[in-house]
Formats: structure tokens, C-alpha cells, sequence
């Protein structure tokens, strides 16, 4: 490493395209400037493989002389954590069942597109609400009372549910709802995943 330049240890170009040696430049004569820099970079190992780090360049004098100093950090592991989000995130996101999140007390922090279209209600409509604007009128308290205290010893609980769109309408759901729990064991919230079955609920009806 003595006796190199840092961009020696970068392929040709970065992810976005551009030349490694101007970038470099670039963010250098910006440290050297007085304007302290912070950006992800690609670096590459000596047996040739690339890998991410985040770089912060900053510039300090000693004696008159202006040195640069730059302290590098392997963030491999967190840019593989942020692309399993993301996955996950696009998983949710295009789900065909409609998902709720709440905190640990019942207060919605995340509704899906499918909530959207099952439902009648916007994402807006509902952040901050609990699910009681979904209630049907078809179960009683204790219904309600038997589905909270399951969940909230840390139970998962199945089973079908009638929740009312916002039109009125009454939808037939077969809902899992799991209690999300923190490295502590402590419940942080509540996920529901719910399946519209009204279709097949009046077919059956017709049925029988």
C-alpha cells in the first residue's frame, strides 16, 4: 500500500460509471478544499475481487503542511442486509394477500397496495388508526377480546375474519395474525396477513 494512491486499489470505473481516477480526484480536491467528504466507493482485493466501502476524506495541517486523511469501511455486509430489504420490501409490497403492521399497540405503521385494493382505504386513510375502522359488526367483544390477548402473549392465531370495506361491503378473510419481536424476545408489533375468500364464501353459500 506504502508508496501507492488510493484509487490504485479500485477497478477502472465505479458502479454508476464513472472513471475511478476522476472521482477520486474529484472528492480529493474537495477534502483538500476544507470541505470534509463522505461517499460509498468500490475498492478492489488483492486477489482481484471488488468489494463496497464507505469513505470519509478529510484534510488537517501540521506544521503548514496539508495532509489528507481518509478512513475506509468495509460495508459489504451491510449493502447484502440492504438488498434483502429491498427484496423483502418488493416482496410485501406486490403481495396478493393485504398486510397490516402495527406497533406493539395496535396502531398501524404499514398497509400494502393490496390493503388498498381489498379494503376501499388508502395508505393515508389508515397510518395511525387502529384496525377497529375494519370491524363488521358479525363478532361480538369477546371475539375480539380472545384475538388480542392470543397475540399479546406472543401467540400467532388463524382463522377466518369478516372486516367491512370501506364502501360497506363485507369481506371474508382467512387472516394470520404473529406478534413481531425484538433480539429481547419483547414484542415490538403485529403483522396480519390476510387472504380475501369472499368470492369463494358466496360460492359455497350457492352451493349449500
Amino acid at each position: 500500500i506504502l508508496g501507492k494512491r488510493p484509487f490504485e486499489f479500485s477497478p477502472p470505473d465505479q458502479p454508476d460509471g464513472a472513471s475511478s481516477i476522476d472521482r477520486a480526484k474529484e472528492k480529493v480536491d474537495l477534502a483538500l478544499s476544507g470541505k470534509p467528504q463522505c461517499f460509498e466507493w468500490r475498492n478492489t482485493r488483492p486477489d482481484g475481487t471488488d468489494f463496497d466501502v464507505e469513505v470519509n476524506l478529510s484534510s488537517f495541517a501540521v506544521n503548514g503542511e496539508v495532509y489528507l486523511l481518509v478512513i475506509v469501511r468495509d460495508i459489504t455486509e451491510r449493502k447484502k442486509a440492504e438488498a434483502q430489504i429491498r427484496r423483502l420490501v418488493t416482496a410485501i409490497e406486490q403481495a396478493a394477500e393485504d398486510i397490516i403492521i402495527t406497533d406493539a399497540g395496535g396502531v398501524i405503521e404499514y398497509v400494502n397496495p393490496a390493503f388498498e385494493s381489498v379494503t376501499g382505504y388508502s395508505r393515508r386513510e389508515v397510518l395511525g388508526k387502529t384496525p377497529r375502522f375494519l370491524t363488521s359488526g358479525l363478532h361480538d367483544r369477546e371475539f375480539y377480546r380472545n384475538l388480542w390477548q392470543t397475540i399479546s402473549e406472543g401467540k400467532v392465531l388463524s382463522g377466518t375474519i369478516v372486516n367491512r370495506r370501506k364502501d360497506g361491503a363485507f369481506i371474508h378473510e382467512e387472516s394470520t395474525v404473529s406478534p413481531l419481536v425484538d433480539a429481547s424476545g419483547a414484542i415490538t408489533g403485529y403483522i396480519a396477513l390476510n387472504r380475501d375468500v369472499t368470492r369463494q364464501v358466496q360460492l359455497e353459500s350457492q352451493l349449500h
